[in-house]
């Protein structure tokens, strides 16, 4: 199998207001093979969900003046 058949690899989206944590998590995500891309706000976060349709979306609990709960509402 030639590299241009190969899968992209799954790619995780990291909304997080802690960016110690947000890196954490996404180093061992790295190490696990995913591809990693973190917002650090909803508005960024709710755009780069939209755009990139990743595999799986973790979201911080308290993202500043939003809940993650209404992130994941929208």
């Amino acid at each position: 199998m030639d590299s241009s058949t190969l899968p992209a690899q799954p790619q995780v989206l990291l909304i997080m207001t802690s960016a110690d944590l947000s890196g954490r998590m996404g180093r061992d995500l790295l190490e696990a093979g995913y591809e990693v891309v973190t917002a650090t706000n909803s508005d960024a976060g709710l755009e780069q969900a939209r755009r990139l349709k990743p595999a799986l979306i973790v979201v911080d609990r308290l993202l500043g003046s939003d809940s993650g709960l209404a992130v994941c509402n929208a």
